[in-house]
Order: C-alpha cells, then structure tokens, then sequence
C-alpha cells in the first residue's frame, strides 16, 4: 500500500496519532475489530479525522484507477472496498474522469460574436439552471402563500333560510310545538364546518420525535426510521423519544444485497458492548428493502447507538454491512 508518510494526524478526541498507511488498512478492511470499533466511532465524533480519512481515500481510489497499487493491495481493494454500491460509483466516477481525452492543442478555438447570436438563443444562454431553480422556488413560495391565506380565512358559511309553516290543515291539526323546519336550495347548501388543528413545524436543530397513536390499553410505541449509513457521514441524527413510551420501533434501511437473512446488534458507544442482538432477520419491502427491529424503551439511555447490520452468507457467517449511529434524547 505505499510507504508510511511524515504527516500523521493527531486526533482531537484522544491525542493520538494516526497515519495513511493505518487509514488505509481500516478502508480495506485489515484492521483488528477493536481498532475498526475505534476507527468507526472517530468518523463519527472527530471532525478532524473525518477530513483525514476522506483524503486518503481519494487517494485510495485514485492509485486504484491509474494501477499504482500492489497485487496484494488491489486484490483486497476489489474484495473488500468494492462490495458497496455507493463506493462502486466512487471508482466508476473516478475512472470516467482519468478516461477523459486530454483536448488537441493544434485545434484553435471557435468565437461567436453577439451580434451572430439570436433572441431564442440568447435567451437559452440566460436560461441557466440555477436561474430555473430560482424560478421553480419562487413558483413554490407563491403557491404556499396562497394556501396560507385561503386556510386562514376558514371554511366559507352560508346563510339558510328559516320558514314559518303553512297554516295549512295539516299545520292545525299538528302540535302547537311542532318543530320549525330550515329550508335551502340545492345551490345554498353549507359545508360541514371541520377543525382541523394547526401542524407545528419542528426547527432543524430539534430532535426527531415520532409517536404511534394506540387504541386505549395497547402499549406506546415510538418509531424511527434510519437510511443506510456513509462513510464519513456528518453529525449523528438524534431521536427523541417520550417518557411514556414503552417500546421504540426502527426500520433500517438497507443497500442493494444479495442476502437472505440479516444479524443486528445494538452497539453501546459508550462501553464499546452489546446490550442487544438478535439473528435471522428476514428483510421487508421489494423496491426499498429494510429490516424492523423493535427494543424496550428502558434500555435506551440518553446518549449514542450503533446498530450494526451484518448479511449472513450461505455458509453461515456474518459479514458487516453497515453500523447506523444515532443518538437517543429524552
């Protein structure tokens, strides 16, 4: 994989040093476990090392492409890095880039003048897309403003008329408190009047909060869903979850594989252990394909997760996936 470099990084979390040819080992998957454990959480929690690992796998994947690595190295490049669709495209992206045609210095290039240029296409030029999306978000806020106006003026009433009855033979021989009897035309009927309460928006820094409604005596069930985890990714999302909540359901998302039954385990990142786990899961969904896990809410504490999916091969064996970090707030 290279030579080692002179210019370790020295993480903020815990003051040591870690260097290219560490990084590189952890992307390939030759890392100890307890060292891949460390490696993962520092990509959550230290920003300084984030922007490390990301470069050293740019260069990764650039020796790939331009066939500067070792046999031994790019042997488990392709075993190990390549097995994730998000990283398959990395490479892909990567090789398209290195195939471009260098551009012929001999080929002189070709100046229009403005005046050559017409009305439709001046105004193509102009058409850019970010002035469209600009156009497409003003389009949208207007709209909004509409339906904030006609909700805020509520359901329109209609006025019925009330008549007296006829005094009719039959209006005489009726008891004297006969009730009156509203009339309107088929065009003047009044709409239901319906209240519906208003949807607080939730700020983007507030945590996620979800609560299934249950019928009166069935348990309380919050429920999250958590998308497939990146390499590298940004702040940990937080779930907030109520005090009378007895369960906490999530679906996990998972990228396109070819396994059968999945193995889950819920990583404490606090002791490094697991305090759940179970096997044999049988995913759902045939376009987005998740698996659902449901945990008691007393043995969530306030603090951070990892849900650790692992695929179980015909053989048996469980290879990792995906860790899906969170962090839980009550």
């Amino acid at each position: 994989m290279g030579e080692d470099t002179d210019l370790p990084l020295r993480s903020a979390m815990n003051g040591e040093n870690y260097k290219i040819e560490s990084a590189q080992s952890y992307l390939l998957g030759l890392l100890p476990e307890q060292e891949t454990l460390r490696y993962d959480e520092l990509s959550f929690v230290d920003d300084g090392f984030n922007n490390f690992l990301r470069n050293v796998e740019n260069d990764l994947v650039d020796s790939y492409v331009n066939e500067n690595l070792d046999a031994v190295t790019k042997t488990k490049f392709e075993s190990f890095y390549l097995t994730s669709p998000k990283r398959r495209q990395k490479v892909a992206f990567a090789q398209a880039f290195h195939d471009l045609p260098d551009r012929d210095p001999t080929i002189e290039p070709f100046f229009v003048k403005a005046t050559e240029i017409g009305f439709w296409e001046k105004l193509r030029l102009e058409l850019t897309p970010a002035t469209m999306a600009f156009g497409a978000a003003a389009l949208l806020c207007l709209m909004g403003a509409i339906w904030f106006i006609r909700n805020e003026r509520g359901p329109q009433t209609v006025d019925v008329a009330v008549t007296q009855p006829q005094n009719t033979a039959a209006n005489i021989l009726a008891p004297q408190n006969r009730p009156v009897v509203a009339e309107a035309s088929p065009t003047e009927v009044a709409p239901p009047q319906v209240n519906e309460p208003r949807r607080e928006k939730r700020p983007a820094n507030q945590p996620e909060e979800r609560k299934t409604s249950t019928q009166p005596g069935a348990p309380i069930i919050a429920s999250f869903v958590l998308t497939p985890p990146l390499r590298g990714a940004g702040e940990i999302k937080s779930l907030k979850v109520t005090p009378d909540a007895e369960r906490i359901s999530f679906r996990l998302d998972l990228e396109p594989a070819d396994y059968k039954e999945y193995k889950v385990e819920l990583l404490d990142q606090v002791g490094n252990s697991v305090v759940w786990s179970a096997g044999n899961q049988k995913p759902k969904g045939s376009v987005q394909r998740s698996l659902a896990v449901t945990i008691p809410a007393k043995t969530m504490k306030p603090q951070i997760y990892v849900f650790r999916v692992s695929g179980i091969t015909p053989d048996g064996s469980a290879e990792n996936i995906g860790d899906y970090a969170f962090r839980i707030v009550r």
